[in-house]
């Protein structure tokens, strides 16, 4: 860019400089563009930037390969020993007695020879585009004349005209917060007054709750008191009621007793009756067999009709699937 023009301290009052070429902006942008049609499905995860996982956690380093690891190592061996071979000279006489020969650096600086080459490690970090600052307010370049005059003392500034307005403003704001002081006292008094009411209040109800409770327990109680003496008037008019059943159920046993002695010795046969005694042993006995004997038979019947049945309603049904088999492929 070409340098701006000298011009005298003098000519810079009443215009507006100028320079040999228009002013060029610079073509590197630092700023990033508002305008700039940015990915919407871009996503932050996929940035190399960003730290995956917890950071307060030890990163696990993956375990390397032994033979890439033993690889590496043989390259850099077959690098050093090439790097520490010289270049073969001509033969040097044997040392004298007393002396002995020393390979040495003849070099203008000396360098330590080692199996193990110097490793460092090395970090950097882009910087994010950033967004571009406002631009600075346009101040137009002086085109006026410069004047000046002379204030003498007591043109600007009298000290009691002047400070009459602040000693006005100090009064008033020291009168107002006194009655905002003495306003809060008043209603600090009045909220002390109204918890006071309040509080005594409280405890009235809390006597009147309490009394409240206090008959409602004594009703209660009372209630309780009959409901058992309920219970226990019930309880004995049930004892009372067992009593009376039980008497009445013992006189009524008592009364057939004689009769069911009798009945009982009857049927024992302490008073045996020969033609009673006879059927009993001989006819039923034998009547009792003959008539098992012809339901054994009409059981085996049933069960042969029920078989007869059985087998023709079998053979009927078969028939008459076989006529119905053959109308479906007559059909199909």
């Amino acid at each position: 860019r070409p340098a701006p023009a000298r011009r005298p301290p003098g000519a810079m009052q009443g215009q507006v400089q100028q320079f040999a070429s228009q002013p060029q902006a610079v073509s590197s942008r630092k700023y990033r563009d508002p305008d700039e049609n940015l990915n919407p499905l871009s996503n932050i995860m996929h940035d190399r930037r960003v730290v995956r996982g917890n950071t307060y956690a030890s990163m696990v380093q993956p375990q390397p390969d032994p033979d890439q690891e033993r690889r590496k190592r043989d390259a850099q061996k077959r690098r050093l020993m090439r790097a520490n071979q010289t270049r073969k000279r001509a033969g040097t006489p044997e040392a004298v007695a007393g002396r002995k020969h020393m390979d040495i650096q003849t070099d203008s600086y000396l360098e330590e020879l080692t199996e193990r080459t110097v490793e460092f490690e090395a970090e950097t970090q882009t910087d994010i585009p950033m967004d571009r600052p406002s631009s600075p307010l346009f101040m137009p370049a002086k085109i006026g004349v410069d004047v000046d005059t002379q204030i003498l003392e007591g043109d600007l500034f009298d000290f009691d005209t002047e400070c009459e307005p602040v000693l006005e403003v100090l009064v008033g704001k020291t009168l107002e917060q006194s009655m905002m002081e003495v306003l809060e006292e008043e209603e600090l008094e009045s909220l002390k007054r109204h918890q006071q009411e309040f509080e005594k209040r409280r405890n009235a109800e809390l006597l009147e709750a309490q009394r409240m409770e206090a008959a409602e327990k004594r009703r209660q109680d009372e209630m309780e008191r009959r409901l058992q003496q309920q219970a226990a008037q019930r309880e004995v008019d049930l004892s009372i009621m067992r009593k009376v059943v039980s008497r009445s159920a013992a006189a009524a046993h008592l009364s057939s007793l004689k009769d069911r002695a009798l009945a009982h010795l009857l049927d024992s046969g302490v008073f045996a009756d020969s033609t009673q005694l006879a059927v009993d042993n001989s006819f039923v006995p034998s009547l009792m067999t003959a008539v098992v004997a012809q339901i054994a038979e009409a059981k085996a019947g049933r069960a042969v009709v029920a078989d007869v049945m059985q087998t023709a309603v079998a053979d009927r049904l078969k028939a008459h699937g076989q006529r119905l088999d053959a109308e479906r492929q007559r059909l199909g």
